[in-house]
């Protein structure tokens, strides 16, 4: 882990437990990401508020309120699908040429991105985690 992929108690513990029955890395990856998207909402005061430059994850207040932006839900993302064993990235960089973050795992032989808002069409990652 580090200072962009935090180490969260809480969030691994539920990752750990939502696929204890999984069966293959697909299926963890598809029960983490199903999980996020339904429990966590944009939080758009905080996008308004974090810092334009070094602005880091804060897992506890997204964990807690349920809520992120998308530098926030993918790195807990990542943080989950790297705790039950999958090879997981956070992407920094444009998406639609506005500042985005999203998750990159390998599943299977090939890459799925998973993006928490999943309506940017184009990506370019500058910084991966």
């Amino acid at each position: 882990m580090s200072k962009y992929i935090p180490y969260h108690e809480p969030s691994i513990r539920c990752a750990e437990e939502l696929t204890r029955g999984a069966s293959s890395d697909a299926e963890k990856y598809r029960i983490i990401t199903e999980f996020v998207t339904k429990s966590f909402r944009y939080d758009y005061i905080r996008a308004v508020t974090i810092p334009k430059k070094n602005g880091l994850p804060d897992l506890e207040r997204t964990w807690e309120k349920k809520r992120g932006i998308c530098l926030d839900i993918a790195a807990m993302t990542t943080g989950m699908l790297r705790a039950v064993g999958l090879h997981a990235f956070m992407c920094w960089g444009k998406a639609d040429k506005k500042n985005h973050a999203w998750v990159e795992a390998r599943i299977g032989g090939e890459w799925r991105r998973y993006d928490f808002n999943g309506k940017a069409k184009t990506y370019k990652a500058e910084r991966v985690f």
